[in-house]
């Protein structure tokens, strides 16, 4: 009886393992972060399984393509009174996430890399981030907004 018992807790407790793993991956598993000076639009969180990409790791030039499955978590949010809407995407690995988070980024309008860096960073079991700044994508359609002085204001505390 106890074999047999075990024989059926153990798929059992595999499968709820993998669902309240999987629902880690959700909006309502993520508390809603407070950002100072702005406001949450919306949270999504899905998984993405069997991801693959050329990717770069951060200064280099030479690519490979990893394939990798993650978190994929998007926050949108604007910053009242700036007519403005920021995406920011992290990506969580869903195994062998190494405790660490690596930061990727470029100098002044060097946003959204994507999976340009996000994908090697995953690969390599850092959790990473990247984010479009708020700035339109390159289609071509948008501007870059060149009078950022009214957005440029210091606290002091």
């Amino acid at each position: 009886k106890m074999v047999a018992c075990f024989a059926t807790l153990l798929p059992l407790s595999a499968i709820l393992v993998e669902i309240a793993y999987a629902s880690r991956c959700s909006p309502a598993f993520l508390k809603r972060p407070d950002l100072p000076g702005a406001s949450i639009l919306n949270i999504e969180a899905h998984e993405a399984h069997n991801f693959s990409a050329v990717s770069l790791a951060p200064g280099s030039n030479e690519g490979g393509l990893y394939t990798i499955s993650f978190c994929n978590i998007t926050v949108t949010h604007t910053h009242p009174g700036w007519n403005d809407t920021v995406h920011t995407q992290v990506w969580l690995p869903l195994e062998r996430w190494n405790g660490r988070f690596q930061a990727l980024g470029g100098g002044g309008y060097s946003v959204d890399l994507g999976s340009t860096y996000l994908t090697y960073a995953v690969a390599m079991g850092f959790a990473s981030a990247s984010t479009d700044g708020g700035l339109p994508s390159g289609n071509g359609k948008g501007s870059i907004p060149t009078d950022l002085a009214g957005r440029l204001v210091a606290k002091t505390m």
